[in-house]
């Protein structure tokens, strides 16, 4: 026989810890972001370190003006989305990931399989499942541009099934 007694004492349930916002939170995230563009040898962390760490630092004088947190988080969204995006394509750098995710496109237009047969370097290997092929199609198809580019399907990907998720969060209880 099933119970339906709850795995938690009464005494025990409680409301749910706070999400950490307001102006120390945005602080804590630009340091971080700005440690990272510092640290880092590699120039799409740096920029997007440095403009992650404006986009934050800006949320974070916003929130302690007394701001509303949804436009902190927009502009924190700016800086830290956005910005280093939208630089990234037009000078037309990305990270090793990027370009792995169009060559497994490419590979899999060509010969039926987005994995080279014998990697020999890093570079070459594939680490991800097969389905994210799907995301450098456009490039495989079109050539590289900033229209084709992986992030851009990767991004509207995310966003479609995040406001999938809304509805279903907003009602509050289990899914």
């Amino acid at each position: 026989m099933a119970t339906t007694t709850p795995l938690t004492p009464p005494d025990q349930r409680g409301k749910p810890p706070p999400i950490p916002s307001g102006a120390l939170w945005w602080a804590v995230c630009s340091a971080a972001a700005l440690g990272l563009a510092a640290c880092s040898s590699l120039v799409p962390h740096r920029v997007w370190g440095t403009a992650a760490g404006a986009g934050y630092l800006a949320a974070a004088l916003l929130a302690s003006r007394g701001r509303s947190p949804r436009t902190a988080g927009a502009v924190a969204v700016t800086g830290s989305v956005l910005l280093p995006l939208l630089w990234l394509l037009a000078v037309d750098r990305a990270q090793l990931e990027v370009r792995v995710v169009a060559r497994s496109a490419g590979l899999l237009l060509a010969e039926g399989t987005p994995y080279l047969q014998h990697p020999v370097v890093p570079e070459d290997f594939n680490p991800y499942l097969p389905g994210m092929a799907v995301f450098g199609l456009p490039e495989a198809v079109a050539g590289p541009g900033p229209l084709t580019d992986p992030r851009l399907w990767m991004g509207a990907a995310f966003l479609a099934a995040f406001a999938l998720a809304l509805p279903a969060g907003a009602r509050g209880g289990p899914l």
